[in-house]
């Protein structure tokens, strides 16, 4: 995107902004979140479980929506900033957002540490870190943000940056889950099944939550278990 003479490249994002919000006269932006399709990066790669179904890997979001809490440093300006960086990432201008969001992060902005964590851990706009993934991921996590809770999850379940551990994913994929973030409620199910849990109640009622926000994964996971149980 050219800026133009004189003019910034930050002033330009907050021009698409704007036309963006008239264009869509949706309130995404306002929330502080983008479309799922956006913001959403599942890993396809399926494996058997020993029950005979194909549970994909855990979902992982990007770290662009799913705010759940007003944190204690947030104010308006910041979260203007955290949107001007949500636009240069959504045009591709990672290392914009990284350096929108890095000062929001430092200063306790949930939204900007969970953002943060999804960039270390895909090495956009700056170089992989798993480690720094982490690190932000757990200070989001700690504000009570549930996409940075469920990343957790995913980088303990599989052993991204830290050992791997299934009863710590399950935790954290817990802690989102009951904030009502639909992804997850799928890997907390996911999760539950591979630790061989017989709780499958539980299973089913994660599945069924999902499902209800439109998860596919979910729908589909459900259809498979009402196939088996008409077959036995």
């Amino acid at each position: 995107m050219k800026s133009g003479p004189g003019r910034s490249p930050i002033a330009g994002y907050a021009t698409l902004l704007g036309l963006w919000g008239i264009l869509c006269a949706c309130p995404l932006w306002a929330a502080g979140e983008l479309p799922a399709s956006a913001f959403l990066a599942e890993q396809p790669a399926s494996e058997q479980t020993d029950d005979g179904f194909d549970w994909e890997r855990p979902v992982v979001s990007r770290g662009l929506g799913g705010r759940t809490v007003v944190g204690a440093h947030e104010d308006a300006s910041q979260r203007q900033r955290y949107q001007l960086g949500q636009t240069a990432y959504f045009f591709g201008n990672h290392g914009q957002a990284f350096a929108l969001w890095q000062p929001l992060a430092q200063q306790g902005f949930a939204d900007a540490q969970a953002s943060l964590g999804w960039l270390y851990q895909a090495g956009l706009g700056v170089g992989q870190d798993l480690q720094q993934a982490l690190y932000w991921y757990r200070k989001a996590a700690a504000q009570g943000h549930a996409v940075a809770q469920n990343n957790l999850g995913v980088m303990y379940q599989q052993g991204l940056g830290v050992r791997s551990d299934l009863a710590k994913a399950i935790e954290w994929y817990r802690k989102s889950a009951r904030q009502g973030y639909r992804f997850a409620q799928f890997n907390l199910a996911d999760a539950l099944v591979r630790s061989g849990s017989s709780d499958q109640a539980a299973i089913r009622r994660w599945l069924q939550a999902a499902a209800e926000q439109g998860v596919g994964q979910a729908i589909e996971r459900l259809r498979t278990l009402s196939a088996s149980a008409n077959h036995e």
